[in-house]
């Protein structure tokens, strides 16, 4: 007769140090490929879940940054740790009134399964502390697919926590922010790193497009620098070809005869075939003729009048 075994539950290595600060926050560039997928595409599912955060005064300040992971034996989530009943940055925000911006870098979208309920912690967290807002980067989605049973429950979650925008937003990693997460968070992390990926610039789009499918909300913010497939070195543009050595000397030395309006100075002027140019053509002088009213019978001009007044005054001073 056989004998079944139920297998054992899987075993922790970071129990119980589970959220780290400062320094100790960083993490090997194998944990950071293994759990974010970066450089080449999407981490498994099953991987180790990371979340790193940052706690900013409205100033910009950084007051505390810090790690948290997941814990497979006890079926723990980052969020859960940090923003649950009692959780890490609870007792932080206490300490820290003056915290404005909490940033968040996750390996994975938050969920709101029944067994973990991580965007309804978030949720609460954003109605105890009023004064502080949220930006949340993530990697890739967390069992938001048809075949996962309880992606209505996340699809609804994500909704919910994208509805208090522009508090709170929730954007895929992308572009500049890999290098802030490599240089803050990530030990000997390789030149070729920063370097402008075709596969993960494919992912992140990927993640921008379906993220605003299921909040509604977009255009989603993604910093990414289209590369192409077959990448090719650029092209060097030539300088123009020199002229002629004849044209760099005097029309007088031209190896060929020379045209008569080569040696008359003129003014050209030229206009581009699309342009079209009205010449006004030279005024003509144009001489109009008064025509005068007729005087009528009897009638004599007014200055003949005058004239004659000015006889009859010499006549007289002459007697």
């Amino acid at each position: 007769m056989a004998h079944f075994s139920w297998p054992e539950p899987p075993g922790c290595q970071r129990c119980p140090h589970h959220i780290r600060t400062g320094e100790e926050a960083r993490v090997t560039y194998k944990e950071f490929y293994d759990s974010f997928g970066f450089p080449y595409g999407h981490a498994p599912q099953e991987a180790t879940q990371l979340l790193f955060y940052e706690l900013r005064t409205p100033s910009g300040t950084l007051l505390q940054k810090g790690q948290s992971s997941s814990c497979p034996l006890h079926g723990l989530h980052p969020e859960t740790l940090l923003f649950g009943g009692g959780g890490y940055l609870r007792s932080v925000m206490a300490v820290y009134a003056n915290v404005g911006y909490v940033t968040l870098y996750c390996s994975h979208t938050p969920c709101n399964e029944a067994a973990h309920q991580c965007l309804s912690h978030i949720g609460h967290f954003l109605q105890d502390f009023p004064q502080a807002r949220m930006d949340l980067y993530f990697s890739q989605l967390y069992h938001t697919g048809e075949e996962h049973p309880q992606s209505c429950w996340n699809w609804q979650g994500l909704r919910e926590l994208a509805s208090h925008w522009p508090r709170v937003t929730v954007s895929p990693l992308s572009g500049t922010r890999w290098s802030v997460l490599l240089d803050r968070f990530v030990l000997g992390t390789p030149k070729t790193a920063y370097l402008p990926l075709h596969g993960r610039a494919i992912a992140d789009r990927i993640n921008a497009y379906q993220i605003g499918v299921i909040t509604g909300i977009g255009p989603v913010y993604v910093d990414t620098v289209p590369v192409s497939v077959h990448t090719e070195p650029p092209t060097q543009k030539l300088p123009p070809p020199p002229p002629p050595p004849y044209l760099r000397q005097p029309y007088h030395s031209w190896p060929f005869p020379v045209p008569q309006w080569a040696s008359v100075p003129r003014r050209m002027e030229w206009y581009p075939p699309w342009r079209t140019v009205n010449i006004p053509e030279r005024p003509k002088k144009v001489v109009r003729h008064i025509q005068l009213p007729s005087l009528a019978s009897g009638e004599r001009p007014f200055e003949a009048e005058e004239e004659e007044e000015h006889r009859e005054k010499s006549r007289m001073n002459k007697k």
